[in-house]
């Protein structure tokens, strides 16, 4: 049973692993292999990179007013945060409390006084989305050879009505969400930071040590 193994080890190790099973010489199985890892490494390259400086922007950096210890970044990102975790608030809400939250502190002060103003500061901070326009009925997302189309080609469903389009949604791409994730050393750490210690059960990626 053993040899029986050896012998389908070594057939397995002989097949070309990037021309679909071809049999190659044992002599040129190594430099086969070692060519296919390296073709690997080269397409691990990030195609996606963030620079870190762009939070050290020296606009979101300066004090929220003169005196302050928080910076406007500081400020409105603690704004954001709320109107994140809860799904329920609504921009113009975020809106009323950077207003009224403005007109509490000392005057002038560089806090923004809507949910758009805010938006717009760290704009250059947030990972980039794509937009998609989708049939009615989700048969296809106009784009690549759908994109000129305006109807369905498989329901016949007008892509648009009145001008408008009937049906869209917002994509955040993998590759810039990935370069955020652990191109971003902060981040990284935060995501890696003993997460399994908190009840000894894996339930990420992140959790382990690989």
């Amino acid at each position: 049973m053993g040899f029986l193994y050896t012998c389908l080890l070594y057939l397995s190790c002989t097949l070309c692993l990037s021309k679909k099973g071809i049999m190659i010489p044992t002599s040129s199985f190594y430099r086969h292999a070692e060519d296919d890892i390296a073709r690997k490494q080269r397409a691990l390259c990030p195609k996606f990179s963030f620079d870190e400086d762009a939070y050290r922007d020296p606009k979101l950096q300066s004090p929220l007013f003169e005196g302050s210890e928080t910076t406007i970044l500081e400020a409105v990102t603690e704004h954001l945060y709320v109107f994140a975790v809860n799904h329920g608030m609504s921009k113009g809400a975020v809106s009323d409390v950077l207003q009224s939250h403005k007109a509490t502190l000392p005057k002038p002060n560089q806090l923004p006084g809507s949910f758009q103003e805010a938006k717009r500061m760290i704009k250059h901070l947030l990972i980039p989305l794509s937009k998609y326009e989708v049939c009615i009925n989700d048969c296809v997302i106009f784009r690549d050879k759908h994109l000129d189309l305006d109807q369905c080609p498989s329901c016949g469903e007008p892509r648009r009505l009145n001008g408008c389009v009937r049906k869209s949604f917002t994509y955040m791409p993998i590759g810039p969400r990935l370069a955020r994730w652990f191109g971003t050393s902060n981040l990284c750490q935060l995501l890696y930071a003993d997460k399994i210690s908190i009840n000894g059960i894996l339930t990420d990626f992140t959790d382990g040590d690989l």
